[in-house]
């Protein structure tokens, strides 16, 4: 069992301590290597290591609001079903976006609907949440999201098809 205690398809090697995550990653990569490229290295340099939290800046969400739950539900999905886990946070993502509670789900209303997913990247500015959606949102929507990315430090983009759809809001 991961340390936050959910049990959603984001962590699949939380279970393990730090150090036998990255062996674990380096003898993937050394069998990858070999099975796919028949690539054998000679010797292999130490791995790049840090801090085991936070150190995620790329991750791509569900979204989906439930009725019976009167609520929006933004997290991984649990692991082999397309539910979305109900995440209050997330160690392994940049505290920017998973380290505290942020009250994604305390958001009232119905989201953007339907929102299938959310994309979020990270360099060393802001953070950008790119929302994929089915249907132009309204401007209640806009609204509603960009006050709430001024109050957290997000930028949030919304995705309606092709890559030449993805535009920053409020405009």
């Amino acid at each position: 069992m991961p340390p936050c205690g959910y049990l959603c398809g984001g962590c699949s090697l939380q279970h393990l301590d730090p150090k036998a995550q990255i062996r674990w990653k380096q003898e993937m990569l050394a069998r990858i290597l070999a099975d796919t490229g028949g690539v054998r290295p000679e010797r292999w340099l130490p791995p790049l290591a840090a801090w085991p939290w936070g150190y995620r800046r790329k991750a791509r969400l569900g979204v989906r609001y439930v009725a019976k739950k009167g609520r929006t539900l933004v997290g991984f999905r649990e692991r082999g079903t397309s539910y979305v886990a109900e995440l209050r946070r997330c160690d392994i993502l940049h505290p920017a976006v998973g380290g505290a509670d942020r009250g994604y789900h305390r958001a009232p209303g119905r989201p953007l609907d339907p929102a299938p997913q959310l994309e979020l990247a990270m360099g060393e500015g802001p953070c950008v949440l790119v929302l994929r959606v089915l249907e132009p949102p309204s401007a209640r929507d806009v609204a509603r999201l960009t006050d709430f990315g001024t109050a957290h430090g997000l930028h949030f983009y919304v995705h309606e098809g092709g890559a030449e759809t993805i535009r920053h809001l409020p405009g």
